[in-house]
């Protein structure tokens, strides 16, 4: 599937003016000349489904990014940092996405209302920004456990995420 969208820069982003985040100690400054970022979307899924709430699928993903919109921080306000928003000229996104769902009553007839879920993304991005270019690498990890209370008619899930990311010079 292809698709192209847009994100509009926030309010905050925009803002001509600088407000404060007490929280963190910093001051926002908006940039009133940030432009729209527009983003080709490539997609492509396969999936198979064995039965009735069960599911194999991969996926894959890229986005290319124009006139992105990255946060920075304004050198000159050391002690006080402020952080400002930019555009830059370009910027990527590829991913790969495995997801798995099982029916479990085959195990045992007393998990009849239950199926285990599983989801692994792995993402990298690149952005270049003025002063170097990044690479980020992410992988996610998410595992559920619904269970389908038949005679109430809710289902109720268990669900776990994990993250790790790790952001380094480009070559």
């Amino acid at each position: 599937a292809y698709g192209k969208t847009l994100a509009r820069p926030t309010m905050r982003e925009k803002a001509p003016y600088v407000s404060y985040e007490f929280v963190n100690d910093y001051s926002f400054a908006g940039n009133v000349n940030l432009k729209r970022t527009l983003i080709d979307n490539y997609d492509l899924r396969w999936e198979w489904f064995v039965r009735p709430g069960e599911l194999f699928a991969v996926s894959g993903f890229y986005k290319k990014f124009t006139n992105p919109i990255e946060r920075t921080i304004i050198p000159s306000s050391a002690d006080n940092p402020e952080i400002t928003y930019q555009n830059v000229d370009e910027g990527t996104v590829i991913g790969l996405e495995l997801e798995a769902r099982k029916r479990l009553e085959e195990i045992h007839s007393w998990l009849n209302n239950f199926q285990l879920g599983f989801n692994l993304s792995l993402v990298q991005s690149k952005v270049d920004i003025p002063q170097k270019k990044l690479d980020e690498h992410c992988i996610i990890v998410g595992v559920f456990i619904p269970w389908d209370a038949a005679d109430d008619q809710k289902i109720y899930d268990y669900n776990y995420a994990a993250t790790k990311e790790s952001i380094q010079p480009a070559p």
